[in-house]
């Protein structure tokens, strides 16, 4: 089993560097390091040894810690960050209350961290830039000893550990950094010790610094790798070095519920995937579906709420996936999207309800998206609603595929259907649609009062051109919140113009692209 250590580099470089230092050993934050104008603790303040009851109302407050962290986080939550930094020189409940808020998301910002060590940045006497990369481990490292004596590396670790999300990319930290870092810390802990949310994108498959940052409370991880063409590291290292990541990260983050795995190469992760048990979410880019086996038994699927998995080759098996993950999870599943754009596409069977039978026996889903832009399946009005009669929570409906030339396609009146079996429903995509459906000699839309429906999507929808008004009206009149949106024109501002629209304003003419795991809804491009 993989575990963290210390590496011998940074072994010998702290025995070399500041061995007479040794490890920081606590995080608690000295505050007479701090000289900004304000109230902080002079260092000969005597201990406060007032009772409670001389404490004025505010003292009182601040004194609760969990009552002071919620009236800050509430103070937090309305404020920019320029305005919580001038206020942390306040006072010491003012700063204790705040540093968690400012430093809690550090997003792409990971440097504004990790150049608290560079002595340079804060010598007013030189230019000021970040150093990043090599040179600023580099810079580090010879000047460790020095670092130590200007409290900065105690201010590192105070602030690190209130982190709880961060995205770190190795083009730019380079590989050895955190490994370093971690040897400065009692029991080698990492620098984020409080971290739940880590993506992080690696340019080497032989860099193992992500599993200096991994911590207990993890519970997010999302993973990019650059497979450059030009690079020594091909797509075999990289799926090695994912399988290692893994394996590690399932021992020390046992409570890790979402893993997203993103490449620009093609991966193997079944080995990597076998070590977690619980994972809620679980989203693979650029996997290899050559077979079922590629994912993991059922059993361990068996908390899955969240299942994306995208394709660019290798994809016959990718709707084997429902067969795996469907009964194991078929009361936790809420989101589906699987994605193909592999070349084109024959099933034996051009029915596109019979490859997805497995997702009509999870009645709870509430998302799913089935993007298949090269493939060719018959997709019928009968097949829109046995979907919708499956799926009666469902909120978000897309799919993307080519129909089968001469075959019959759903009619738009059925979406009346549809929009009764399911009461929350917001968008919907199709591949096709025709508008040739009459009641009484009149264009009609039976649907429920109030239906949320908002976006309605198709590759193509055929319709007598002298009847695109009646369309128009009867679609507004069933679902009132529809956005009169057509590309290239925007938003229509007055109904007249909708109602008169060369095509229906409210079926934007359009089909999915690719699914990107960082992307919360999928992208479309319009025809």
């Amino acid at each position: 089993m993989t575990t963290v250590a210390h590496t011998q580099t940074a072994d010998r470089e702290l025995d070399t560097r500041c061995v007479h230092n040794g490890p920081i050993k606590s995080r608690d934050y000295i505050f007479t390091a701090l000289t900004p104008s304000g109230r902080h603790i002079p260092s000969n303040a005597p201990a406060d040894t007032r009772e409670e009851s001389d404490l004025s109302p505010a003292e009182r407050v601040f004194a609760c810690k969990e009552l002071g962290t919620q009236i800050w986080g509430a103070f937090a939550a309305n404020a920019t960050k320029g305005e919580l930094f001038n206020l942390l020189a306040i006072s010491k409940n003012s700063f204790l209350g705040l540093v968690p808020e400012i430093w809690r998301d550090l997003g792409k910002n990971i440097h504004v961290l990790l150049n608290l060590l560079n002595l340079r940045y804060f010598d007013y006497g030189l230019p000021r830039s970040y150093l990043i990369g090599n040179a600023y481990l580099s810079f580090v490292k010879y000047n460790i000893n020095a670092i130590i004596r200007s409290f900065q590396l105690i201010k590192m670790g105070f602030y690190g550990q209130h982190v709880r999300k961060v995205e770190v990319n190795t083009v730019t930290v380079t590989p050895g950094t955190f490994a370093f870092l971690s040897t400065l810390f009692h029991n080698s802990s990492a620098l984020f010790c409080s971290l739940v949310k880590l993506e992080w994108m690696e340019a080497s498959a032989r860099n193992n610094d992500l599993l200096y940052v991994l911590t207990p409370a993890l519970e997010h991880l999302y993973i990019q790798t650059f497979d450059f063409p030009d690079a020594q590291d091909s797509s075999v290292a990289f799926s090695g070095w994912v399988t290692r990541v893994c394996q590690t990260t399932a021992t020390i983050s046992p409570d890790l519920r979402y893993l997203g795995i993103e490449a620009y190469g093609t991966l193997s992760v079944k080995l990597a995937l076998d070590f977690f048990q619980s994972l809620h979410a679980l989203k693979v880019h650029r996997i290899d579906v050559e077979t079922s086996e590629e994912l993991p038994p059922a059993g361990q699927m068996a908390e899955l709420t969240e299942l994306q998995l995208a394709s660019w080759s290798g994809s016959s098996a990718i709707f084997d996936v429902m067969l795996t993950v469907c009964p194991s999870a078929a009361t936790t599943l809420r989101r589906v999207d699987l994605q193909s754009l592999a070349h084109l596409y024959y099933p034996e069977n051009t029915d596109f309800i019979y490859h997805v039978e497995p997702l009509l026996s999870v009645p709870q889903l509430e998302h799913v998206v089935l993007n298949f832009p090269n493939h060719i399946f018959r997709y019928t009005d009968e097949h829109l609603r046995r979907m919708s009669a499956a799926w009666p929570n469902i909120e978000k409906l897309g799919l993307s595929f080519e129909c089968e030339r001469g075959s019959s396609v759903p009619e738009l009146a059925t979406l009346g259907h549809v929009a009764f079996h399911c009461r929350r429903l917001q968008s919907i995509t199709v591949p096709a649609f025709v508008g040739a459906w009459l009641k009484d000699g009149k264009y009609r839309i039976d649907s429920p009062p109030n239906h949320p429906l908002r976006e309605i999507r198709t590759q193509n929808i055929e319709y007598k051109i002298e009847r695109r008004h009646e369309i128009t009206v009867a679609l507004r009149r069933a679902f009132q919140d529809l956005v009169p949106y057509y590309p290239g024109y925007g938003a229509y501002e007055r109904q007249r113009e909708a109602d008169h629209a060369l095509l229906p304003p409210y079926v934007l003419r359009s089909r999915l692209t690719a699914i990107s795991l960082r992307d919360l809804e999928p992208q479309f491009y319009y025809t």
